[in-house]
């Protein structure tokens, strides 16, 4: 999280939340472990005890996936998430030393064992983050 934090802070342009909430009412509510949103979707003083319904704009949504979550991360937590709107989904998986990234117009689990690159909208730099420093 320090190095996606970092990235943020450059441009002031988003936050991240560790963990996050993903709430559309009334049946959906999802924690990722790691959850980034726009400043812009942020309504005015949004605090983490606000409603987090009020937000429909993420960016990010990160799972760390164990021995005991992973099929559960992978098989229904990865779609829920792009199918209720976030835009990139990151299943860090510990037993494969892997992180694999979905996008909704992607391949559904893109395995990365080197590197990530993460690029928000608006952003012209992309954050670059050498998985094995995940594992550390």
């Amino acid at each position: 999280t320090s190095a996606i934090n970092v990235y943020l802070n450059r441009s002031n342009d988003g936050t991240a939340f560790s963990p996050g909430v993903i709430e559309i009412e009334p049946k959906h509510h999802l924690e990722p472990d790691l959850l980034v949103v726009p400043n812009s979707a942020l309504p005015g003083e949004f605090r983490l005890d606000a409603k987090w319904t009020q937000l429909r704009d993420w960016w990010l949504a990160v799972e760390v996936s164990g021995v005991g979550s992973d099929i559960y991360d992978r098989d229904f937590k990865g779609p829920a998430y792009l199918a209720m709107g976030v835009r990139e989904y990151w299943r860090l998986d510990l037993s494969e030393r892997c992180l694999f990234v979905s996008r909704p117009d992607g391949p559904r689990e893109e395995p990365h064992s080197d590197a990530v690159s993460w690029l928000p909208p608006g952003r012209s730099t992309p954050l670059v983050i050498e998985v094995s420093k995940l594992f550390r």
